[in-house]
């Protein structure tokens, strides 16, 4: 498996973005890694790796989701 680098989106690939608050939230950390086809093992998609921030924001939003 290859460690998740800071490259742009591979062109062919699926790119997979947030979903936060009932809507997309394309990654704001750069970061990306690639998915891996279980059943072949190749590479298919690439997907966004968040940062604390963007992690934060989704749980505040879930938490507004699903209040106790």
């Amino acid at each position: 498996m290859n460690a998740p680098d800071n490259t742009p989106a591979r062109a062919g690939l699926a790119s997979i973005e947030h979903w936060v608050a009932g809507r997309l939230a394309p990654g704001q950390s750069g970061r990306r890694a690639e998915v891996f086809n279980p059943a072949t093992g190749q590479v298919s998609g690439q997907v966004a790796l968040a940062s604390a921030a963007e992690v934060g924001a989704a749980v505040t939003a879930a938490r507004a989701a699903f209040p106790a």
